[in-house]
This record gives structure tokens, sequence and C-alpha cells, in this order.
């Protein structure tokens, strides 16, 4: 994806200005931290995925800052599009992301692979197979909180609250050109954004065969325009959250 240059620095708008680990320092905390989870060791049968939070954004409206909130607020972690990437280009991470589910649930990574390659019709390519896999392998080590790459398409529906983060092209340029440090929004971050909407619609175009989203497939969008502060979206998605999942134990 394109990206801005901020103070020198590459600085992709999918992921808001703010100091973060090294990919693989990133990739490795996540994978320790897998490793120490506990899954729900009821018999096979009565085994579901946990509720996990999807957060679908257009570039440019803050999701990050969002989920990283969420992430306190409710502490789960955070896998984001850099995350999801990094696993799926490297078939021995992917490999290690199912082992992890496979060793706290034996054979039910398959089960459930199978399943959702069957339900998930559009799914093709090695990318799109690899990011089935390692989503469904993290998914059933959830609850987690997922950031970008479609993950609300590739998990069942009733397990998952899906969110649209949205925001005018006005907006989200202004809100570039501030992370940018420029005072006024130039035709070079208006002519970026973009060039990044183009490039997420045609990832969604060929990972899921979508020329555009419908709001029925989501259970919140909020509009980051009228609700400028993060924590007012996020006290909102945890009430959500709480809501549709409130019979869990």
């Amino acid at each position: 994806m394109s990206r801005f240059r901020n103070g020198g620095v590459d600085y992709d708008p999918a992921q808001y200005g703010k100091n973060r680990p090294g990919r693989m320092m990133l990739v490795d905390q996540y994978f320790k931290e897998w490793e120490s989870r506990q899954l729900y060791k009821g018999p096979p049968q009565e085994y579901q995925i946990p509720p996990n939070i999807c957060l679908s954004r257009q570039v440019g409206v803050g999701a990050l800052e969002v989920a990283d909130l969420l992430s306190q607020d409710l502490g789960l972690p955070v896998v984001d599009k850099m995350i999801l990437d990094i696993i799926c280009e490297s078939k021995q991470l992917t490999e290690k992301t199912v082992q992890i589910f496979d060793e706290r649930r034996p054979g039910l990574s398959m089960e459930l692979s199978s399943w959702l390659f069957g339900e998930k019709s559009f799914i093709s390519g090695d990318y799109s197979r690899e990011l089935l896999r390692a989503v469904a392998a993290i998914a059933g080590l959830g609850p987690n909180i997922f950031l970008g790459r479609g993950a609300y398409l590739l998990l069942p529906r009733n397990r998952t609250l899906a969110v649209r983060l949205v925001g005018s092209r006005e907006y989200r340029s202004r809100r570039i050109a501030q992370i940018m440090e420029r005072e006024l929004v130039t035709e070079d971050a208006v002519g970026a954004l973009e060039r990044f909407d183009r490039e997420q619609q045609g990832f969604f175009k060929k990972m899921f065969r979508k020329k555009e989203m419908t709001m029925e497939e989501f259970d919140l969008v909020i509009n980051r325009e009228q609700f400028p502060r993060a924590s007012s979206v996020t006290a909102v998605i945890k009430t959500a959250y709480t809501e549709k999942f409130k019979d869990e134990s």
C-alpha cells in the first residue's frame, strides 16, 4: 500500500502516527500471548469460536487509535493488518499459528477451516487461503480485536461484532494532513487518500469478489466526523460487544 512521508519516516495512514514496536517484535509478542492462552475445555461438539470484534474502516478515520483504546478497556489483543500480512506471507508463521490452536484443540482447526472454506465460497488463491486459515486459528484463540483485512467476512457472523468506521473524504483528508503536520489539506494529501481508497477497494474486489460494502454486513456503522472523540466511539463499541454476547459464560 502507498505511504506518506511523515518527518522523513514512512507513514501508513492505516497505522496512525504513534510509536509502535517493530514488525517482527510485534509478531513475537502475539505468539507469546497466544501460546499462553487457555481455551474453553468443553467437549468438541460444544466448542464455539470465542466472540471477536472486527473493525472495518475507511483509511484515515483513526481506527487503530480506537482499537488500542478498546484493547485497554477489554483486555483483548489487537490483530491488525500488519500482523495478518506478516503471518500470511510466511507459510512457516501460518503453520505455527495453526499449530498453537491445534495443541489446545486437537483436530479442531482442520474441522473449522473445512467448514469456513465451504461457507466462504469466494475464497481462492494462496494468500486468501492463508488469510482464512490464520484468522480462523487466531479467532479460535480469542477473543481478539481484528482490524482490517476483511476479517468480519471470514468469521461466523454470530461470533463477531462487526463495526465499520467511516468519514467524509474532507474529514479524512484533514485528519491525515494533521498527522502529516500540514496546516492545510494539500492536493498531495487528497490525491494520496484517493489512491489508498482505490487500493482498499481493489483488495476487497480481489479477495472477496466485492465491488462495494453494504451497511447490512455490520452491527454498527460509526461516522467519525460526528464522533471525533475516540473514547466515545470505544464506549459505544464496548457496550455493543457486551450486549451482543451478554449470554456468554
